[in-house]
């Protein structure tokens, strides 16, 4: 893969399949976990989450149905190589008392619409920590994830 476009338009070809397939984001689905390979599952996730971010910060992101998939989307970070988005995305998790209350939406909006001024301001901090990375030369997605890609074509070229 040549460039950063070559990249972003590969990745949503690994994720696109999915799209009408799982009814992620929207609720849990099972089949994420069950016929997704890992690297699409990361995709996958990583996708929704910097998406939901970069429209509207953590705070969206978690109060919106996507905000389950943040556990697949660090787990898919640390496995494409990027644990920098790792890092910021579970430092914003931390705001949850368990990985129940994230998986569940109505406690992520009792919690986030329950969260101090200095929760609020946290979460912000880290949606400007992922703008960050996002605007990185050396740690923009297109850079991070193609090499993944290329080293692992059997868990997305699948016949």
């Amino acid at each position: 893969m040549a460039d950063g476009a070559d990249v972003a338009e590969v990745a949503w070809k690994v994720i696109e399949p999915m799209w009408g397939l799982l009814k992620t984001p929207y609720e849990p689905d099972e089949r994420l976990q069950t016929v997704a390979t890992p690297g699409q599952r990361a995709f996958y996730a990583l996708h929704w989450t910097i998406s939901e971010v970069s429209n509207g910060g953590f705070h969206q992101y978690f109060y919106n149905s996507t905000g389950y998939l943040a556990p697949e989307a660090i787990t898919g970070a640390e496995l494409l190589g990027a644990s920098e988005y790792a890092n910021v995305i579970r430092r914003a998790t931390s705001i949850f008392p368990s990985e129940e209350a994230l998986r569940d939406l109505d406690q992520r909006q009792e919690i986030l619409e329950q969260a101090t001024d200095n929760q609020i301001a946290f979460l912000s901090s880290l949606d400007d920590a992922l703008y960050a990375l996002l605007e990185s030369p050396t740690q923009n997605p297109a850079v991070l994830f193609g090499p993944y890609i290329e080293a692992h074509p059997e868990e997305f070229f699948r016949g």
